[in-house]
């Protein structure tokens, strides 16, 4: 069988998705397994405008993405549909081309744009491929689902996206509830003495601080700098990602302070730094939300993107697997919430394995199968 995945570079979780579901089915079967951006495949300048243009809207003027965001969460006709259907038209060209060459039996999407592409192509007549679309967030959106008719499957995180899905019209059998797909590396055991004693660090309460990689997360330094004069007994790491200038930032901070701080630029050690920390600081992105849930983790929220990061934070709060702090409130209040409240601590771990889909790999492979009729 021929599988092609195909996510897109606006936001690392789309790939980090994808990159899971190509992983296990590496692992597993002898299928032949392409892997491909599937904006590159398009209009080389609306790819452009669209990965850049979200990165900066999502940097700098967040609250207009998040406008963009609700306006295009309808069924109704709206300005944003329109323009993005037209986009997605012009964006078929090259990614035709593509699937002409490959002849996939399944094509696989992690990002709402590219499952609408192949939705288009596949109404066409273009592609006679089955398409399984990945929703990478906990809610759904319009856009997701819009072109429903054309998927065969669509997998989704939640029990709740399950039932806005029948709402909207989706018949049970192209719905399944996967949770969001991670990689295997998660869901190994790690020696934590030996991570802390790698770093430098020592056996006693430690933070894991996400702040941020290329874009860098708004009022990150603000809250680092909070966390950094708290008084009690902990210790941070800090993943700054490809960010070099962030990450001396927040080096030159770490030298200022009594408390052991570690900053790393870009790590593939992220699960084994999960397994090391007692609680993570990071905004809700879909897979580090989920890779938090897969690793019994407690998340504090700090700037949410409106829009699909919003309604992360509010699945996650609602469901006992995180706290939140907002923009008019010291960070400290959550943080000593959870350097000193064992009973709370306790419950975020127990709902976290509650409603963790730590399989969602192995689902999404079985499903790849079912659909494909072996």
């Amino acid at each position: 069988m021929r599988v092609l995945i195909l996510y897109a570079k606006a936001g690392n979780g789309h790939y980090k998705a994808a990159e899971a579901i190509k992983e296990k089915l590496e692992e597993t079967t002898d299928d032949t397994v392409f892997f491909e951006d599937g904006l590159e495949y398009s209009s080389k300048i609306i790819n452009k405008l669209m990965v850049s243009g979200y990165a900066n809207l999502t940097k700098y003027m967040p609250n207009a993405w998040g406008a963009i965001y609700s306006n295009s969460d309808t069924q109704e006709r709206s300005t944003i549909n329109e323009i993005a259907k037209l986009a997605h038209k012009a964006l078929t060209i090259r990614l035709k081309r593509m699937l002409r060459q490959i002849n996939p039996d399944i094509i696989i999407s992690t990002h709402m744009s590219v499952s609408k592409i192949c939705a288009y192509l596949k109404k066409k007549g273009k592609t006679e491929a089955k398409i399984i679309t990945v929703m990478t967030d906990y809610a759904i959106h319009n856009m997701w689902v819009e072109d429903y008719k054309y998927y065969d499957k669509i997998l989704m995180a939640t029990d709740e996206m399950y039932e806005d899905c029948i709402t909207y019209g989706i018949e049970q059998s192209k719905l399944r509830v996967t949770g969001i797909p991670t990689s295997s590396a998660f869901l190994q055991k790690y020696d934590r003495t030996k991570t802390l004693k790698k770093h430098g660090l020592e056996d006693k309460l430690t933070c894991l601080f996400f702040a941020g990689g290329g874009q860098g997360i708004g009022k990150s330094k603000e809250y680092f700098k909070e966390i950094l004069e708290m008084k009690g007994d902990f210790q941070l790491m800090v993943v700054a990602g490809k960010n070099e200038k962030l990450k001396e930032k927040y080096e030159k901070l770490a030298k200022a302070s009594n408390k052991k701080v570690v900053v790393l630029g870009y790590t593939n050690e992220v699960p084994e730094l999960m397994n090391m920390c007692d609680f993570v600081v990071s905004k809700p992105g879909g897979l580090t939300s989920t890779e938090c849930l897969v690793m019994n983790k407690p998340l504090l929220i700090i700037n949410p993107i409106p829009g699909q990061e919003e309604k992360n934070a509010i699945y996650l709060t609602n469901n006992g697997v995180a706290l939140r702090t907002y923009e008019d409130e010291p960070i400290s209040h959550q943080i000593n919430i959870l350097i000193n409240n064992k009973f709370r601590v306790n419950q975020i771990i127990e709902m976290c394995k509650h409603i963790a889909k730590p399989n969602s790999s192995q689902e999404i492979l079985d499903i790849i199968k079912e659909t494909s009729g072996l």
